[in-house]
């Protein structure tokens, strides 16, 4: 499909495809191809459409930055994946549409605790994880680097109380 997408100059569907086959390689651990796929999408995101879902449930400007600053901080590239980041982050605040929030506050916080940075992780996760309540699906992702960061920074008991919510939250959705 994405080849028949870039035969017929279907960015939407382009950019939809590459960011689910990022997502889908980043998933399975292969980071070189979902570094790949991901970069593609972020290319095919035009700045003045930055703002549109292209029919997806939150903007794939965010969602394929978030995926790709996963990506890149898992391959330790920090400075690539906290750039992409940021930028994600910067699309979401001018959105302020709760699931793509959520996403950006995922990208950054899980950047930031895969390079180390636990105190800095805290503030933006524990954001995410207030915007969660309206968005269920991403609640175990987040609450899960959050209390890796709380528990990293030796408050315990937070964190545990976060990672309990978060295989919890992750069982009840059949996601374990």
């Amino acid at each position: 499909s994405l080849v028949l997408s870039e035969r017929l100059g279907a960015t939407d569907l382009l950019l939809v495809g590459n960011m689910s086959a990022g997502e889908i390689y980043r998933t399975l651990g292969n980071y070189p191809k979902a570094r790949t796929f991901l970069m593609r999408a972020v290319l095919l995101i035009d700045p003045e459409r930055e703002q549109g879902h292209a029919g997806q449930v939150g903007l794939p400007a965010v969602r394929a930055r978030s995926h790709l600053a996963w990506t890149l901080a898992e391959l330790g590239d920090f400075p690539g994946a906290r750039m992409v980041a940021d930028e994600a982050m910067r699309v979401a605040d001018v959105s302020n549409h709760p699931y793509t929030v959520c996403h950006a506050c995922l990208g950054l916080g899980g950047t930031r605790v895969r390079q180390g940075e636990f105190d800095a992780a805290i503030a933006v996760l524990a954001r995410g994880c207030a915007t969660s309540e309206n968005v269920p699906l991403l609640r175990p992702p987040i609450a899960a680097d959050l209390g890796i960061s709380y528990a990293r920074c030796g408050r315990i008991a937070e964190g545990l109380s976060h990672l309990d919510a978060a295989v919890e939250g992750a069982t009840k959705m059949g996601r374990f």
